[in-house]
């Protein structure tokens, strides 16, 4: 798998395995330049991206969201602005009345687990899996994530690179 910037599409990893799929993330300079660059807003910064990204806090609420996420989510980025993750995704668990992060299936949840490693250790994470029982109209469907996690100052960047529907949920 290679990983790229986001952003100037600078290498950041070259797997030399042979895996043909690519990752994305954000080289040192960029995330500098989006740093110091007070004209640019974060909402217009991530709307150049062309995938998916949420912007989130440490407990997996997100601050900022693309088009591409809105899009790829069914949801206005409005909509997806504070809410916790598992709301974003539609998460089957986060509609229990415990709701995202308070389950006992939150404790397994792949997606929070690497968003709080991220944030925790500073390492990125890419082309990460991950499955996850969502809503899809009136029943539950399991759909794997394909993402990657990145640490910008306090927030960490959760780019989802594919959704892929496995089937009808428990």
């Amino acid at each position: 798998m290679k990983v790229v910037c986001a952003w100037c599409r600078k290498l950041l990893v070259d797997d030399p395995t042979g895996d043909a799929r690519i990752s994305h993330g954000i080289c040192e300079d960029c995330l500098r330049k989006m740093q110091e660059e007070t004209a640019v807003s974060l909402t217009d910064f991530l709307n150049e991206l062309e995938f998916p990204v949420l912007v989130t806090d440490r407990d997996w609420v997100v601050i900022e969201a693309n088009h591409a996420a809105g899009k790829i989510l069914g949801k206005p980025v409005n909509r997806l602005k504070q809410a916790r993750g598992g709301v974003a995704i539609e998460c089957y668990y986060a509609g229990l009345p415990d709701g995202c992060g308070k389950t006992p299936q939150c404790r397994g949840c792949a997606l929070r687990q690497n968003i709080s490693d991220t944030y925790a250790d500073g390492q990125p994470r890419y082309g990460v899996y991950a499955q996850q029982q969502v809503m899809a109209g009136d029943a539950p469907r399991m759909m794997q994530f394909r993402f990657s996690t990145q640490k910008m100052g306090e927030l960490v960047m959760f780019a989802i690179e594919e959704i892929k529907d496995l089937g009808a949920g428990p």
